[in-house]
């Protein structure tokens, strides 16, 4: 197997799908349903368990939707993902169990698109304590 394809965005995902053949496992969460619309007939989306996520959903086009509140086990992934060949999901951390979902698709053998956590803007702790010392002088 291939490392994970790291990508910026839902809709370098969509992209690179494009390319692909096989069963896909959506771990993105309802927010990027409609962006993976296309590939709702050979897909899989995960999202959280509510009418509001599943609806949304059904609105794309998924028939196969599976909900719950993660984070979710590798055991829990390994049940979720069996027969999908692609994993495509957010960097969620250790926190949204991003390390689990990693390990269940590697454990499948599936190939693995992760897409990257935003870039924060801001300042570092230095930064923002000299413009609250500047600020205290004015």
């Amino acid at each position: 197997m291939e490392a994970a394809v790291y990508l910026e965005n839902a809709v370098q995902a969509v992209n690179y799908l494009k390319n692909t053949a096989g069963r896909i496992f959506i771990a993105t969460g309802s927010k990027e349903a409609a962006a993976f619309a296309c590939f709702a007939d050979r897909a899989c989306i995960r999202v959280y368990d509510s009418p509001e996520s599943i609806e949304k959903c059904s609105k794309c086009g998924f028939t196969d939707i599976i909900s719950g509140k993660g984070p979710f086990s590798e055991y829990e992934n390994l049940r979720d993902f069996a027969g999908c060949d692609i994993l495509v999901t957010k960097d969620s951390g250790k926190a949204g169990g991003f390390g689990e979902k990693i390990s269940a698709a590697k454990k499948l053998g599936m190939q693995i698109i992760v897409i990257e956590r935003p870039k924060e803007e801001g300042y570092d702790v230095n930064k923002a304590w000299g413009l609250i010392l500047l600020l205290r002088e004015t």
